[in-house]
């Protein structure tokens, strides 16, 4: 949900409750004051009752003494009981009020004697609840009975004599609570129009107050967004109408901005590297849960990096494996393990893997320790230290065979024109003679493109970095090796994808690389075979396997092959493949060989890609 509308519909709420509790507030008053006014007609007709029943009464026992010996009480009963023109009396009083539906007047032992219903007359009064006790109820008390209207409720007013301890009469006037709704509902009503409008008045001014306060704050917004996307924080809109204050949060999640993006271009530069790497990185926090994980790991462990974050030691390396083991006693006595080498069974396949742990002070928790622990495969390593090795090698003989080279060029060109001098003195002279110059010549001749070779080799090369199709150029050296694959009964077969592969490179350089492979692989088939060419992607890489069924290369001459001057040829130079090699290096790459004898040889080339 964006800011703007949790703005707005905070501020609906609360003004929407305000609202509410106005109008329940409003509608309290309205039925307090109604009930207060219907008290007080009642209590005004009941007294009025009251002040009429005592002039009747001193009026009747004026004209009509009381025999002695009598019980004034019971000749007072009987009075009110005759008094015809007291019932007209309680009949007019009660209707000029609207809500009262009767009043009667009961004697001592609450039996009615006197009441505008006519049925009441003789009858027990029934007890009914008293007006007041409704009006002082709560809000929820006081509307539920009205809306219900199925009791009605009574003002009692006592009448006693001067002589008497006790009430001699009681006035009853009864309130309908039926009428009293009817009464109430038009001023309801009027309340409950005036809640509807200010309820909508109120999500107006919600609207407008969210306009105003997500003006400013929409900056805010939308540069934490461009924060928490890792986009410049500085991209969005500028605005001159900012208030101060904002402005001043808006600069400093700029200045936050900025950081928090260095964080994020670091931690994607450092998750590239991991992932380039040939070990497995596990990061241990001091609780033995894994904080950081990159590289082989899923090639090695079979675990993918970002799902095991979290994750506890005993999870990622259960204990009864040889690498758990190793690394639950390294993590219990936090002693530092190098190169240790562990055999490692995945999914079937009997591995050895070189493990080294690093335990460093947690700055965070004082007297913890984070672990780091490496993970290599021991073939692979000793791969790149054959390839370590192989490269110092190179590097060393074309040191040396520059320098040789130089040194044997010069005086090969002085043998080269004494030797012109020498025939052309021994054409007349010496006719025996000429024929051993001219094989001398020969031999010279041989020398010095052996030297110029030397010089080739060495020589710095300058690469062209064009835009090369790979899948073109290798479906080229196809076609000018089909003549000769022909000849020989072998069978050219090509791999590749359907759409185009490009690297960044020299064409010609990387044409002589892959064809003198290829060339090698044609004559290491002299009764026949197939000659695959395979292209496969990953990522922003490509693999370009060029593979022989011919006889294979033994093991003790696979490290050779790429040394200078190593041939098992009769007539072979030892320069195609060390200049091969030299190619695909200088392009970035990499080359890896496999061979078995009798069933051949795949040379794969590792080489960086453009991806589009």
């Amino acid at each position: 949900m964006s800011l703007k509308a949790r703005i707005f519909l905070l501020t609906i709420a609360v003004t929407a409750s305000i609202v509410t509790v106005l109008f329940l507030v409003q509608i309290g008053n309205v039925v307090d004051a109604w009930l207060a006014g219907s008290q007080e007609i009642a209590e005004i007709a009941g007294q009025q009752i009251t002040n009429l029943l005592i002039v009747r009464l001193h009026e009747r026992e004026t004209a009509n003494t009381i025999p002695a010996g009598t019980d004034r009480k019971q000749a007072l009963t009987a009075m009110v009981q005759s008094d015809r023109n007291l019932v007209s009396l309680l009949e007019t009083t009660m209707a000029q009020a609207r809500s009262i539906i009767e009043i009667s007047i009961a004697d001592r032992r609450n039996i009615v004697i006197a009441s505008s219903n006519p049925l009441r007359a003789g009858t027990q009064m029934p007890v009914r609840p008293e007006l007041n006790q409704l009006r002082t109820a709560g809000t929820f008390q006081r509307i539920l009975p009205l809306i219900k209207g199925a009791t009605d409720y009574q003002i009692l007013v006592p009448l006693g004599l001067q002589s008497e301890p006790t009430p001699v009469f009681a006035i009853h006037v009864l309130v309908s609570s039926v009428l009293l709704r009817d009464e109430l509902y038009p001023a309801v009503r009027r309340v409950a129009i005036w809640g509807i409008w200010a309820l909508l008045a109120s999500i107006l001014l919600a609207w407008l107050s969210a306009r105003l306060a997500v003006r400013n704050l929409s900056r805010i917004s939308g540069a934490i967004d461009r924060i928490s996307s890792g986009e410049d924080p500085l991209a969005g809109p500028k605005s001159e109408s900012a208030d101060r204050e904002f402005a001043a949060i808006e600069s400093k999640l700029n200045l936050l901005g900025h950081r928090v993006r260095g964080v994020a271009e670091l931690r994607a530069n450092v998750q590239t590297v991991m992932e380039a790497l040939e070990e497995a990185i596990l990061l241990f926090d001091s609780r033995n849960s894994v904080m950081l994980a990159g590289g082989a790991v899923e090639r090695l462990l079979g675990w993918r990096p970002p799902s095991i974050i979290g994750w506890s030691l005993d999870q990622v390396l259960p204990r009864a494996t040889p690498i758990g083991a190793i690394a639950f006693q390294a993590f219990e006595s936090h002693e530092m393990i190098k190169d240790a080498v562990v055999d490692h069974s995945r999914d079937g396949i009997a591995d050895v893997l070189i493990v080294s742990i690093d335990f460093t002070p947690d700055p965070r928790e004082p007297g913890g320790s984070t672990a780091l622990m490496r993970i290599r495969n021991s073939a692979a390593h000793h791969q790149l230290e054959s390839h370590l090795g192989l490269s110092a090698r190179m590097d060393a003989i074309s040191r040396i065979t520059s320098g040789v080279a130089h040194e044997i060029k010069n005086p090969l060109n002085s043998i080269a024109v004494r030797l012109d001098n020498l025939q052309s003195w021994a054409v007349n002279s010496s006719p025996e003679a000429e024929e051993e110059i001219q094989f001398i010549v020969q031999e010279v001749n041989r020398l010095d493109r052996v030297v110029r070779t030397f010089l080739d080799f060495t020589r710095p090369v300058e690469l062209a970095r064009d835009q090369v199709d790979l899948i073109g150029l290798l479906r080229g050296i196809g076609g000018l090796l089909e003549p000769d694959a022909t000849r020989r009964a072998v069978q050219i077969r090509f791999s590749v994808p359907t759409k185009s592969v490009y690297v960044r490179g020299d064409e010609d350089l990387l044409t002589e690389a892959m064809m003198n492979i290829a060339n090698n692989a044609i004559e290491a088939m002299p009764l026949g075979g197939v000659l695959s060419i395979t292209v496969t992607e990953a990522g922003e890489g490509c693999s370009v396997t060029i593979a022989d069924t011919g006889t294979g290369i033994p093991d003790s001459q696979r490290e050779k092959i790429f040394e200078l001057y190593f041939t098992t040829k009769k007539d072979g130079s030892g320069l195609g493949l060390p200049m091969a090699f030299r190619a695909i290096e200088l392009h970035g790459g990499a080359m890896e060989v496999e061979s078995q004898l009798g069933k051949g040889t795949s040379f794969h080339l590792n080489l960086p890609i453009i991806v589009e």
